[in-house]
């Protein structure tokens, strides 16, 4: 019985653990898409490698935890699905930044709507949208 019980603590404690994260992930990459969306309109470059900075930032506390933690219960077998998606969030933000630093500023803006639709589709598996 006790097992039983600090089993189902520890179970507890790894959720609100997980939640804590989603929710400072998640947090962080808003507010990043926000900079780097600002960026944009008023043509602010440290706006962009600001929000470069906070995407990242927020999608590397994904990598600290296997992704399996984060998904719903019917959703655990789509664990590849979700980190295809913040790879791709990564590889969309290098390519951001190297278009930006060449300033190709419309490559760079593809780049940002790569991770978006990044962003979307993960969005997509969790949320069932």
């Amino acid at each position: 019985m006790k097992k039983l019980v600090i089993s189902a603590i520890l179970a507890g404690a790894t959720l609100l653990c997980a939640d804590e994260t989603m929710q400072a992930s998640m947090s962080k990459m808003e507010n990043g898409l926000t900079l780097i969306q600002k960026g944009f309109l008023y043509n602010n470059i440290e706006s962009i490698n600001l929000g470069i900075k906070d995407i990242n930032d927020g999608n590397e506390l994904f990598g600290k935890k296997e992704m399996e933690v984060y998904l719903p219960k019917d959703k655990k077998h789509m664990t590849n699905t979700a980190q295809i998606a913040s790879d791709k969030i990564v590889k969309s933000l290098k390519e951001l930044k190297e278009h930006l630093d060449s300033k190709e500023y419309l490559k760079s803006h593809e780049s940002y709507a790569n991770v978006i639709t990044a962003c979307a589709a993960c969005h997509n598996l969790v949320r069932s949208w």
